[in-house]
């Protein structure tokens, strides 16, 4: 990088204008005109006449560094999901005793063995999404990309979780899956 002795902008090592107040960089011995017209060059001059722009990513893309709050929410949303599917699968009696009284309120019959087996499932199922969606948010956080199907991921997972593990962490997923696709697409 070089920089410019009018305005002290930085201007890459090839650049031959400032792209701030159009100064002339170097000797010109390049075979160009020393002076700076109003506009594009003329048709006949080569395009090195325009600045060098370094690469680099869209500034629309969306970037991990810029959405902390989203992943650490996702993160955290999974964490409690996983020790709510933990607690059902340490002691699925508290939470098989309270599903047979409910369904007993509601006239239906269900034995206390069935209840538990439910209570294991959902808590097991419950640890498994938790567990996956995790490891993808940490994977995309490390690798520093927001692919939209990373969303679509999350809205699926929010609805399985809600409808086959009853984690009301997992549903609310569904929120930040929606943020990432209405706000970050």
């Amino acid at each position: 990088m070089k920089e410019c002795p009018e305005c002290g902008t930085s201007v890459s090592k090839e650049g031959n204008y400032c792209p701030e107040c159009g100064t002339q960089l170097g000797d010109g011995s390049n075979g160009r005109s020393a002076t700076r017209g109003q506009g594009a060059p003329a048709t006949g001059e080569s395009d090195d006449w325009k600045y060098p722009v370094e690469e680099s990513s869209s500034s629309t893309d969306p970037h991990p560094e810029d959405h902390k709050l989203l992943f650490g929410g996702v993160v955290g949303l999974s964490a409690l999901a996983l020790l709510e599917g933990l607690l059902r699968v340490i002691s699925p009696e508290r939470v098989a005793t309270e599903l047979v009284e409910t369904t007993s309120e509601a006239g239906l019959e269900l034995e206390m063995a069935v209840a538990e087996q439910i209570v294991l499932g959902t808590g097991i199922v419950g640890i498994l999404i938790a567990l996956a969606v995790s490891g993808l948010t940490v994977r995309n956080y490390i690798e520093g990309s927001l692919p939209n199907r990373y969303f679509w991921v999350l809205v699926a997972m929010s609805v399985v979780g809600f409808l086959f593990a009853s984690s009301i962490f997992l549903a609310f997923l569904l929120a930040f899956g929606i943020y990432g696709l209405v706000v970050l697409d």
